[in-house]
C-alpha cells in the first residue's frame, strides 16, 4: 500500500494569527507551571486581543486595570496623543518629553499643569523656565 503526503492545509491571517496566539498562551502558561511563577513579560489575557496587558494602577476599585494607557496634551483646545501604549509606562517622563516638544516647537514653554483623576499636580525641573500669563 502506497502512502500519500498529508494535503496542505492553507489558513487565512485571521486563523494564522490565532494560532499564533494560542502557540505563545501555551508556552507562557507552560513556563509559569514549570518555573512556579505567576507571571511572564507580555503576557497574553486575552486570546482576541493579545495585545492587550494589564496594567496594574492600585487605585481602590480596581487594583488592574485593562486597555489602552494614553498621554494627552491639550493645546489652544485641540487634543494631541503624546503617547498610546497597551504596556504600563511612567507618565511623568512622557510628561516632561512633551513639555520639551512644546518648547521646541512654539519656542517657548506653557504654563504646567498635570490633571489625573480631578487632581492637580504640577512639577517643573529647576533649569526649566515656565512662561507667565
Amino acid at each position: 500500500m502506497e502512502m500519500k503526503d498529508p494535503p496542505h492545509i492553507r489558513f487565512d491571517q485571521a486563523v494564522y494569527d490565532l494560532l499564533n496566539t494560542l502557540t505563545t498562551l501555551y508556552e507562557q502558561q507552560l513556563y509559569m507551571h514549570e518555573h512556579r511563577v505567576h507571571s511572564v513579560p507580555d503576557r497574553i489575557i486575552s486570546i482576541r486581543q493579545p495585545w492587550v496587558r494589564p496594567i496594574v494602577r492600585g487605585k481602590a476599585h480596581a487594583n488592574t486595570e485593562f486597555g489602552a494607557k494614553l498621554h494627552i496634551s491639550m493645546v489652544d483646545g485641540y487634543a494631541r496623543i503624546e503617547r498610546l501604549s497597551f504596556d504600563a509606562f511612567n507618565e511623568a517622563t512622557d510628561f516632561f518629553r512633551a513639555v520639551e516638544g512644546y518648547r521646541e516647537h512654539y519656542g517657548c514653554y506653557v504654563n504646567i499643569e498635570q490633571h489625573q483623576n480631578g487632581h492637580m499636580h504640577t512639577a517643573v525641573p529647576p533649569n526649566m523656565k515656565v512662561a507667565q500669563q
